[in-house]
């Protein structure tokens, strides 16, 4: 018989060149993989927070579950750590007010033309 880790992983896509495990099945409210297991809870468990426990161990109260990877369907384990709400608010206001490099800046503005003008971005010019 397998263990739920193991059931897990099945409901997962393997991306190799990442060694991501993307879950493949449901999604709670907030776009992260759930899954309900009736033995442990009638309501659904993140599956990030169940792979944890599984794998590494207990969860203080206050705590997350998140991606190194920063790929919010990935479920592998080692790609798994403990952070803060705190700490996740801090990162996202980073990404936010950083600069854009130029690459960054040219693929906005042509995927805002190629929108523009009802074209997809592979007919799209880049300079």
């Amino acid at each position: 018989m397998k263990s739920l880790l193991e059931r897990i992983k099945d409901r997962c896509k393997v991306e190799y060149s990442t060694d991501c495990w993307i879950w493949t099945q449901t999604k709670g409210n907030t776009g992260y993989p759930s899954i309900r297991i009736s033995e442990l809870s009638p309501h659904p468990i993140l599956v990030r927070r169940l792979t944890y426990l599984l794998a590494v161990g207990p969860i203080g109260a206050r705590l997350l579950v998140s991606a190194k990877c920063g790929q919010q369907l990935c479920c592998n384990p080692e790609h798994l750590f403990l952070t803060t709400r705190e700490a996740v608010g801090r990162k996202a206001l980073n990404i936010a007010n950083r600069k854009l490099t130029s690459d960054e800046r040219r693929r906005i503005r042509n995927l805002f033309l190629a929108k523009q003008h009802g074209k997809s971005l592979t007919t799209t010019w880049h300079p």
